[in-house]
């Protein structure tokens, strides 16, 4: 796994926020999933991101990271299907749209990018790349 090559402090600081992460409701996640007000500054502070992950050898633990939270994504919009009930379960709800999911994981991916590169990058770019996730970075 590429995540083993990273430094024990990046690998910890990811650990603390995916934990973080994990205790939240799919409600609490989609409220976070905010679009960025600056779109320029923000794809500006992603092209960095991922200049500097594959200068400093951090690409494949980043794409690694990402995947993992695409994966947690999904995870909680197929889950949020299953309402277990008094007498039966309900099947057939729906938790959002695939554009609700699509944004939500792209949020959490430029969140994870701030988290792994957080010594990379200046605070103004992890601020921009964190958004609404920032309460639960290190």
């Amino acid at each position: 796994m590429a995540a083993q090559a990273l430094p024990n402090d990046v690998r910890a600081r990811f650990e603390r926020f995916a934990g973080r992460l994990e205790r939240l409701p799919l409600e609490q996640l989609r409220v976070r999933a905010a679009r960025p007000a600056d779109a320029e500054g923000h794809a500006d502070a992603i092209a960095r991101a991922e200049r500097l992950a594959d200068e400093d050898g951090r690409g494949a633990a980043l794409a690694e990271a990402r995947a993992a939270i695409e994966a947690f994504t999904d995870r909680q919009f197929d889950d949020a299907l299953f309402e277990p009930g008094f007498m039966a379960i309900k099947w057939g709800g729906t938790a959002g749209s695939t554009t609700e999911r699509v944004r939500l994981a792209v949020s959490l991916q430029e969140a994870v990018t701030a988290v792994i590169e957080w010594d990379l990058l200046d605070e103004g770019e992890r601020d921009e790349l964190l958004g609404p996730w920032a309460s639960l970075s290190p």
